[in-house]
C-alpha cells in the first residue's frame, strides 16, 4: 500500500477525511486494481479491530438514537494506525487464501452472521441508514454487508464488493448485495464501476430487468413512477428481462434507455462525439435541470425533435467559424426547411454569488452539424414553446450569455463549440440547433410564435 492511500485510509478511521482527499481516494481506487484490494483489506481489518475494541470496552451501554448514523469515537492512538499498517501484509495473504465469501472473520464474542459479499467503503457525514426495517441500525466505513436490504434514507454511500466492483449510492435508495458480484436496486439511484477482473457484475431492478456488465461503468435509476432508466458511461452493458418481455439489448457508451412498467424500451443516442467539462443531462433520466449545479461542468440537455417548423423563421446567432463574443451584433435568421434537433447548454455554478465570479472553459463536439445558436433570454424563452421540455426551463437567475464576458468559438466543420463562460448568481444558457438525427418522432409545438427576437443578454 502506498503512503498516499494509507494516509487516506487512516483519515477515514479517524474521521478526518476531507472532501478533496475523498475525491483523490476515489480516483486512486478507480485507476488501480491493487489499491482496491488493499483498501478492502484495510477496511475489513479496521472493522475487525473496532469489534475487538468494543468487545473489550467496559463502558456502560448507551441507547442509540434512530436518526443519523452513530459515530464511534474518533480518537485513535498511534499504536492503532501502526497496527493496521503492520498487519496489512497478513491481511493481503488472507485475501488470496480464503474464499471471498468468508474473508470476514468474526471475533469470539460475535454471533454467527450470514456471508459478507461486500463492505461499506465510504459514506457522507449526513448519511442516514435503515437496515432490514431496523430503525436503530447503523453503518460505518469498513462494516461488512450481508444480503439484507440497505435503505439509504439520505446522503450518499459507496459499497465495494469482494470482486472489487464499486457502487455509489445516492439517498433515498434501497440496495441489496446478493453475491460477491451481484446486487439488487429496488428504489433510487446508483453509479456502478466494474473493473476488468470483476466483469460480469449483475444488477437486478424492481421491474425484473437485469443489467449485466460487459466491461463498463453505468448509472441506473429506479424511478418513483416505476420506470427504470440506465445510461452507459463507459464500455457496454446488456439488458435482460426475467419474463422475456423484450429481447436482450446491448447498450454501449454513451447510450441510455428507459424501461417502462409494461416492458417497453425507450432508447436514446447521445449527440456528443467528444466533450470536456460537459455532462449529458436528460430530464427524463436525471430530473429537472434546476437540480444541476456545478463549478466545473456544463449540462447538455436534449430537447424536442422538431419536424414541423417548415416555412418559419428563427432569429439565431449563425455558427460563424471562429470567435463569437458580441452576441447582439451577430444575430441572423434561419428559415426552417428541414427537421431540427435542439440542445440546451447550461452552466450554473454551485459556488457562484455576487462576490464570487466562476469561470469555465468547456468543449463539446456534436455528431452532426450545428445550424444556429439562440443566446438571449427573450429568444430562449420564446423558443421554449417549440424546443424545450417543461423540466429544462432555467428559472434560477438570468439565462443568457453576456457580451465579451462569455465567448463561443465554432470549429471549421461547424460541429465543435468551445465555450468560455463566466457566471455569478445566475446561469449561462444557450440553445444549440443541429441537423436532426431522426425524422420519425414529431413533437407538438405552439402555433402562436412565428419568429424569435434576439436582444443583448442582461448583466448578472
Amino acid at each position: 500500500m502506498n503512503s498516499r492511500l494509507l494516509d487516506h485510509c487512516c483519515a477515514i478511521t479517524d474521521g478526518t477525511l476531507t472532501a478533496e482527499a475523498l475525491a483523490d481516494l476515489e480516483s486512486i481506487l478507480r485507476a488501480n486494481e491493487a489499491a482496491r484490494r488493499d483498501y478492502i483489506d484495510f477496511m475489513r481489518l479496521q472493522s475487525l479491530l473496532e469489534r475487538n475494541e468494543i468487545a473489550n470496552a467496559t463502558l456502560a451501554p448507551m441507547p442509540i438514537t434512530p436518526t443519523r448514523r452513530s459515530r464511534r469515537s474518533r480518537v485513535r492512538s498511534v499504536w492503532y494506525a501502526a497496527a493496521l499498517a503492520a498487519v496489512l501484509t497478513l491481511a493481503l495473504t488472507v485475501w488470496f487464501i480464503l474464499p471471498r465469501e468468508n474473508t470476514t472473520t468474526p471475533s469470539d464474542t460475535d454471533s454467527p452472521t450470514p456471508h459478507s459479499f461486500a463492505l461499506l467503503s465510504t459514506c457522507s457525514n449526513d448519511a442516514v441508514f435503515n437496515i432490514d426495517a431496523n430503525p436503530v441500525a447503523s453503518l460505518n466505513p469498513g462494516d461488512a454487508l450481508t444480503p439484507s436490504p440497505i435503505r439509504l434514507q439520505a446522503g450518499s454511500a459507496q459499497v465495494m464488493f469482494n470482486s472489487t466492483t464499486v457502487v455509489d449510492l445516492r439517498g433515498p435508495c434501497t440496495f441489496q448485495p446478493l453475491g460477491p458480484n451481484h446486487a439488487r436496486l429496488t428504489a433510487g439511484s446508483a453509479s456502478v464501476y466494474v473493473p476488468r477482473r470483476a466483469r460480469g457484475f449483475i444488477l437486478e431492478t424492481a421491474l425484473g430487468v437485469r443489467i449485466v456488465d460487459l466491461g463498463t461503468a453505468f448509472e441506473v435509476t429506479q424511478r418513483p413512477d416505476g420506470k427504470m432508466a440506465v445510461v452507459v458511461t463507459e464500455g457496454k452493458i446488456r439488458l435482460e428481462s426475467d419474463h422475456d418481455r423484450f429481447d436482450p439489448l446491448v447498450l454501449t457508451s454513451p447510450q441510455r434507455a428507459v424501461v417502462t412498467t409494461d416492458g417497453l424500451i425507450q432508447s436514446q443516442h447521445s449527440p456528443i462525439a467528444a466533450a470536456e467539462h460537459i455532462r449529458l443531462w436528460n430530464t427524463a433520466f436525471d430530473g429537472p435541470v434546476s437540480e444541476f449545479r456545478s463549478d466545473d461542468t456544463v449540462a447538455l440537455i436534449p430537447e424536442s425533435i422538431v419536424t414541423d417548423l417548415a416555412g418559419k423563421t428563427l432569429a439565431v446567432v449563425p455558427p460563424t467559424v471562429g470567435r463569437i463574443a458580441r452576441f447582439d451584433r451577430e444575430k441572423g435568421s434561419l428559415r426552417v426547411d428541414r427537421p431540427l434537433d435542439a440542445y440546451s447548454l447550461v452552466f450554473h455554478p454551485a459556488s457562484g454569488s455576487v462576490e464570487n465570479q466562476v469561470k469555465l472553459t468547456a468543449v463539446v463536439e456534436f455528431d452532426r452539424p450545428i445550424v444556429g445558436l439562440i443566446v438571449s433570454p427573450q429568444a430562449i424563452k420564446s423558443s421554449n414553446a417549440w424546443f424545450a421540455s417543461s423540466d429544462s426551463f432555467i428559472r434560477n437567475g438570468s439565462s443568457s450569455l453576456e457580451d465579451d464576458a462569455d465567448q463561443i468559438i465554432v470549429s471549421d466543420d461547424h460541429r465543435t463549440l468551445t465555450l468560455h463562460l463566466t457566471a455569478r448568481t445566475g446561469a449561462d444558457h444557450l440553445r444549440v440547433l443541429t441537423e436532426s438525427a431522426s425524422t420519425d418522432s414529431p413533437q407538438p409545438h405552439s402555433e402562436s410564435n412565428q419568429s424569435e427576437g434576439s436582444t443583448q443578454g442582461d448583466v448578472r
